[in-house]
């Protein structure tokens, strides 16, 4: 079952003219044909409350708090709730890809929108984005045929005075158990709605930095009018990323090709952030300063764009850009560096059943970001499954193995040492920017 049929959904209040007492809210009597033969359907609140404010807004012309429109085949959606606040839904038909968030305000960073029965949303906004394309948006001729006609059926029920509730149950149990059936279907099937949502019920999200690049932000405006796809902007400073390059450099620095290649450029998309001048030009300022500023704490969720910003102020400072990501597993060395078993040049120890491949072992932030491609420099095996502490026991066996045979080759027992620099080490020694990053841990 599909997170936007979940049990509690069908007990929301129903919306006009469906609230009725008169309005038979479980039948066994009427189905859809993409249903069983036999057993009870049910009006669905979320679809139903979805489908009258499309029809709202696209037939009555009257504000209904939402704004619909496209950006390619993604159709995109922004919807008031009941609380205040704004949910925002992207939707591709095609694919099925679902991106959502739910805005305090126009101006603030989405958080999950999540479609669990505790503290999570009813699901309408992204029901919405389904019959709008269902309905409203698909060519006539490529709309599901039992659908159409009984929302057209429906419309005319709608103009009876007085209403018939029963018409109205009819139409709605109809339509309903059409968007269930569909969005259940195998997704291959022929009259399927494609709808990915994890099992996790949260719905991945709208990252910020897509959101102020204006990825989300509407081609065309079908109804309403939006305003977090339309305001949610970066506050822009008056220079532009190709100004920015080397427009706070300390110093007249000369750097090595290799240095160079660690010098970050400026994507042409990147819009410079305020933040970003204003760091650089605290920096600059206080360079010649008895305390000058080199530490700076950039805060925010994922994708906010702090990495981003940190690259861009290497490019302003003309600097070499390094980075070291944290974890809970992060030891003293990794931060400090360590003493390993000098290789000194290229071979293979077949001993052992190791083929080692020097001098290509990994570092330990290559251990820490990606184990499986560490442990493929170690042995030659891609294992997606192998886990750091794998990696490690193997990195000690083959740098054991390694110092055998060289000792063998040399005739004698003595093994040479050297130091391996971290990325903060380098920073800090040859006076390039570093990024530290903290991972976010959830509980």
């Amino acid at each position: 079952m599909s997170s936007l049929f979940q049990k509690h959904t069908y007990a929301l209040p129903l919306p006009v003219p469906f609230d009725t007492p008169g309005v038979q809210r479980v039948r066994s009597d009427v189905r859809s044909e993409y249903g069983p033969i036999t057993g009870t359907v049910s009006l669905h609140a979320s679809t139903l409350i979805a489908l009258m404010t499309c029809y709202t807004a696209f037939e009555k012309g009257l504000d209904a708090g939402i704004a619909i429109g496209r950006k390619g085949d993604t159709i995109l959606v922004e919807r008031t709730a009941s609380d205040s606040t704004i949910e925002v839904v992207s939707y591709n038909p095609e694919t099925g890809d679902l991106r959502a968030g739910v805005f305090a305000t126009a101006e603030s960073a989405p958080t999950v929108y999540s479609l669990k029965k505790t503290g999570g949303r009813s699901g309408v906004s992204i029901l919405m984005a389904v019959l709008a394309n269902e309905l409203w948006i698909k060519p006539d001729e490529e709309r599901n045929s039992e659908l159409a006609m009984q929302m057209q059926t429906l419309r005319t029920d709608l103009e009876d005075v007085p209403p018939d509730e029963t018409a109205y149950s009819v139409r709605g149990v109809k339509i309903c158990e059409n968007i269930y059936r569909r969005i259940a279907m195998d997704p291959v099937a022929e009259h399927s709605i494609l709808v990915v949502i994890p099992n996790s019920h949260n719905v991945p999200p709208m990252a910020p930095l897509s959101l102020r690049q204006g990825v989300y932000k509407p081609d065309t405006v079908l109804v309403g009018e939006f305003r977090v796809l339309k305001n949610n902007a970066v506050k822009k400073s008056n220079i532009t990323n190709e100004d920015l390059p080397g427009m706070f450099a300390f110093s007249e620095r000369e750097f090595s090709p290799s240095e160079q290649t660690l010098i970050p450029s400026i994507a042409p998309w990147y819009v410079v952030p305020e933040e970003v001048i204003s760091v650089c030009q605290h920096a600059k300022a206080t360079t010649k300063s008895s305390i000058p500023m080199r530490n700076f704490m950039m805060r925010g969720s994922a994708g906010v764009g702090k990495t981003e910003g940190a690259r861009a102020m290497a490019a302003a400072f003309n600097l070499p850009y390094l980075s070291l990501t944290c974890s809970a597993n992060t030891e003293i060395f990794d931060l400090l560096g360590q003493h390993l078993p000098d290789d000194g040049k290229e071979g293979s120890n077949e001993g052992e059943g190791i083929s080692v491949h020097k001098p290509e072992l990994p570092t330990l932030q290559d251990i820490q970001m990606n184990p499986a491609s560490a442990y493929n420099k170690l042995t030659g095996i891609y294992d997606e499954d192998v886990s750091e502490a794998d990696v490690y026991d193997k990195l000690l066996v083959v740098l054991a193995a390694t110092a055998r045979k060289e000792a063998q080759e040399s005739g004698t027992q003595g093994q040479r040492f050297k130091y391996v620099e971290t990325p903060l080490v380098r920073a800090m020694k040859y006076g390039y920017l570093i990024e530290v990053q903290e991972r976010a841990t959830r509980l």
